[in-house]
């Protein structure tokens, strides 16, 4: 039997990687939409089938099998996260309300006193100037850190302008820098986003213990009573209305009022002298979107491994979250591992994880400590193309 050519002997076994790592893309596909979901508590994480949250608000934490494995009251209760699918649409206009909701649309009609928003399938919102805190055009932003005064003006080049006075109007922005002067206009295409001072607090107000903050997977925000949630559906009830939101498009329900910091407010900024960052903030390594599976994530930090980076943590911090896996900008075939240290102790690792896997979530306990490392190696001999994502990084301080 003749001798198979080196050459030919190597793109067989590169055609039969390819073939693999189809297959596994395929396979990943066509999971189902739901199931997965991180339950936090004030002292535990748990990682749970599936979760109902009844008419008492209490949840009930579902095993793979379908029985019951836990009733936890809502009191006790940080933050339900739901497992990661990909977005079906991206909104392009968003608004921030002083009330810390967010809301997503297709388009945005502005006026000197109001603000609409039009979102597919929905019912037009009119927004008051008094109740904005900010609005962004395209897309999804971190969130919004308001100018100590005046109001603030983002270029889509991502030049900074804050102004005394400011003008809206469906064609652009009227600025007015110096009274002595003409307004400076600024057309709509030009404009990412606007941002108004922080509103002074009128005084302290009851809470209702009964309403949640719900994110979700478009990045919209919103504030009411979770009526119900079941395997399909989240029945939500803001003021006199109800809304029906399917489960893959929850992201998260927030228990009770939480101070959050992000991680990547706690690290500074990689030099820009560097040609090869070894981690970015809010991007990959590379500089692209961080994106796990099939959804981009606009706040995290990505690294190019091997690496590791040590993040401080907070005064007042109980628990470290976020959704951990390969970018998918990563090379294709390469294997890599994460891990969270927290004081030098590893207290999560992950290995054997490839690009176009859904994110992992996770919740380390950070109560007490000073600071945590996160790491990205690659789980092979080869180094080349590893690049590890902490998306949606956060700490939760008490």
């Amino acid at each position: 039997m003749p001798a198979v050519s080196p050459v030919i002997a190597a793109r067989h076994a590169y055609v039969w990687r390819v073939l693999r790592f189809l297959t596994f893309v395929l396979l990943t596909a066509s999971l189902p939409a739901s199931g997965g979901v991180l339950v936090l508590t004030e002292d535990r994480a748990i990682e749970a089938a599936d979760v109902r949250i009844g008419s008492d608000g209490d949840v009930v934490v579902i095993n793979p099998d379908g029985t019951v494995a836990a009733r936890i009251a809502a009191e006790k209760l940080v933050l339900l996260r739901f497992d990661v699918r990909a977005r079906r649409t991206q909104p392009r206009a968003w608004l921030y309300l002083h009330d810390g909701r967010r809301i997503s649309g297709d388009s945005l009609e502005i006026g000197p006193d109001r603000a609409v928003l039009r979102g597919a399938g929905r019912v037009d919102t009119t927004v008051s100037r008094d109740e904005l805190a900010a609005l962004f055009f395209r897309a999804a932003p971190p969130e919004p850190k308001p100018p100590a005064a005046g109001v603030r003006i983002i270029s889509t080049n991502g030049d900074i302008l804050d102004a005394p006075v400011i003008e809206l109007t469906d064609v652009g922005v009227l600025v007015e820098i110096d009274p002595e002067s003409e307004p400076l206009h600024l057309a709509r295409d030009r404009v990412a986003g606007v941002i108004w001072p922080a509103r002074a607090a009128a005084g302290p107000t009851p809470r209702d213990p009964t309403r949640r903050l719900v994110d979700l997977r478009t990045g919209e925000r919103l504030i009411g009573q979770v009526v119900s949630l079941d395997g399909q559906v989240l029945l939500l009830k803001t003021g006199n209305t109800s809304r029906t939101i399917h489960r893959r498009e929850v992201g998260a329900i927030w228990f009770g009022r939480r101070t959050v910091r992000a991680a990547e407010d706690q690290v500074p900024a990689a030099p820009a002298s560097e040609d090869r960052p070894r981690y970015r903030r809010g991007l990959n390594a590379l500089g692209a979107p961080l994106r796990l599976g099939r959804r981009v994530y606009h706040r995290g930090l990505g690294l190019r491994g091997p690496e590791t980076i040590d993040v401080p943590v907070p005064a007042g911090a109980r628990w470290f979250l976020a959704y951990l896996g390969a970018d998918a900008d990563a090379a294709p075939f390469a294997l890599i591992s994460l891990e969270v240290l927290v004081d030098g102790q590893r207290r999560m690792h992950h290995q054997g994880v490839a690009p176009g896997e859904l994110a992992r979530p996770v919740a380390v306990a950070v109560q007490g400590a000073t600071q945590i490392t996160l790491g990205v190696h690659p789980s092979g001999d080869e180094a080349t193309g590893c690049l590890g994502d902490f998306a949606d990084a956060i700490f939760i301080i008490d």
